[in-house]
């Protein structure tokens, strides 16, 4: 993902993946923190699409029991918002690749339900942002845009392999069913003596 420059955003072991893959180390908290609210407060909120349209402090979700360790933190990663009572990093943007992520969870009952879908919003409007800028060059997010027509020829190969594999197991199915050879027109000799016509065009029948 971050050689093709692909967009990213990760949630609760999503956050916790990216800041191993960038080199930090994580922690176990004192107290579990399933199910439980928190306040949290953002940090840079005008540097990142992430947060955009959000207050400063609001409460959110958290179910985990590991966090990033402050002091092991990978300075590749940014810090976008903490725990207003600990400090415990909530969030965090890459400072190159188009990667972001939280360790609360934006879609729970339990996060604020305007400020969670106006982050899930924000993702989507980000990504969809990078696209139609055009991204980077290679094969990042702007490629997508960039090649309409690549895009569409293998969205058509991949739905006629589909189709071709379904035609198949149908045709599989159904030779088995009548217990046919694979020609498909005659019983196969294991059901020699055991089935008859059953005056239905081509619908033997066990005996």
């Amino acid at each position: 993902l971050a050689r093709r420059r692909l967009a990213v955003f990760g949630v609760c072991l999503g956050l916790q993946a990216m800041v191993e893959y960038c080199g930090g180390e994580l922690g176990v908290l004192p107290h579990p923190q399933h199910g439980k609210p928190a306040d949290v407060r953002l940090v840079h909120q005008h540097e990142t699409m992430l947060f955009a349209g959000l207050p400063k402090e609001f409460q959110v979700a958290r179910y985990h029991s590991l966090y990033s360790l402050r002091d092991k933190h990978p300075p590749a990663l940014r810090v976008t918002a903490v725990t207003d009572h600990d400090g415990v990093i909530m969030a965090v943007e890459h400072e190159t690749l188009p990667m972001s992520a939280v360790q609360f969870h934006p879609e729970s009952i339990l996060t604020s339900p305007d400020h969670g879908l106006r982050i899930l919003s924000n993702v989507v409007a980000s990504v969809t942002r990078g696209w139609r800028k055009g991204g980077s060059k290679g094969q990042g997010a702007g490629t997508v845009n960039g090649d309409d027509s690549g895009r569409r020829a293998r969205r058509q190969r991949a739905n006629g392999h589909l189709a071709r594999d379904v035609r198949n197991r149908r045709r599989t199915r159904r030779t088995h069913e009548l217990g046919l050879t694979r020609g498909g027109t005659q019983p196969s000799p294991r059901w020699a003596g055991r089935v008859r016509a059953t005056g239905e065009a081509g619908r033997p029948r066990r005996e």
